[in-house]
């Protein structure tokens, strides 16, 4: 496994934001997203990679819709919530606990999946070229890789320097998480400062990643090898424009 010192390498990260990025409207969500997944693949896809996968949000009911599904994730505490979800549905799921970069199984998969601005985590851009490079690798002549996350373009035109956000669940009772995002390297670069106030004391972690304009990931999908490559607003196939939510990237591996 590649050496890692990451922010998204350290379980403490996941552990104590883990109820503020997933709760249950997040699972149905996910479980909504399924469908209009494999129907923009446009291709039957019964082997299936979910990289990056977290909690299994998307991986288990892919499973349940009877697909071979493979989940890949470097966190040991987002992996095992996977498990037990995959457990609770009665799915059988591939667990494996691996950096993205190292995932390697050519010419296997027929739809690779990078969902929830799971890209651009590397600080070398190198290494988020890999990812790709490792995906066309992994697909079947003709298979399918669909990303998924906030566009570059939404990012710059939404971006508050400070903003709060209040919880009171079960999970997160009187809580209010504190967000502090600014861009950095020629607006290549999200860094953003989380602090969770409760009232049992206070937590505080940074994470950053790289932000991606359409036309860049198409750049860096033609470098990986992919030959056929559109760009949505959503999973659905909304087009990409001022008004897309979000950026979705579909390439494919020519040889079908």
């Amino acid at each position: 496994m590649t050496n890692s010192t990451n922010w998204f390498d350290n379980d403490d990260f996941w552990k104590t934001f883990y109820p503020t990025m997933f709760d249950s409207h997040s699972f149905a969500q996910a479980r909504q997203e399924c469908l209009p997944l494999l129907a923009l693949a446009g291709k039957e896809s019964p082997r299936v990679l979910d990289l990056a996968c977290g909690p299994g949000r998307h991986a288990v009911p892919l499973a349940a819709l009877g697909l071979e599904v493979t989940g890949v994730d470097l966190s040991q505490t987002l992996l095992q919530k996977a498990t037990e979800l995959a457990r609770q549905t009665g799915v059988t799921v591939e667990w494996r606990q691996e950096d993205m970069r190292d995932h390697h199984r050519p010419g296997h998969y027929d739809l690779i999946l990078n969902l929830f601005s799971s890209f651009g985590y590397f600080d070398q851009w190198q290494d988020n070229q890999k990812v790709l490079n490792r995906a066309h690798e992994n697909l079947t002549a003709g298979g399918v890789l669909i990303l998924e996350g906030r566009g570059k373009e939404r990012v710059i035109r939404e971006l508050q320097p400070v903003h709060a956000e209040e919880f009171d669940n079960e999970h997160l009772p009187g809580c209010v998480l504190y967000q502090r995002p600014y861009l950095s390297d020629d607006l290549t670069r999200l860094h953003n400062e989380w602090t969770l106030v409760c009232p049992d004391g206070a937590h505080r972690h940074e994470y950053s990643h790289f932000i991606y304009t359409a036309q860049e990931l198409r750049m860096m999908a033609a470098q990986a090898g992919f030959e056929s490559v559109t760009i949505y607003g959503g999973l659905s196939g909304e087009p990409y424009d001022l008004d897309a939510e979000r950026l979705v990237l579909v390439a494919r591996k020519n040889g079908a």
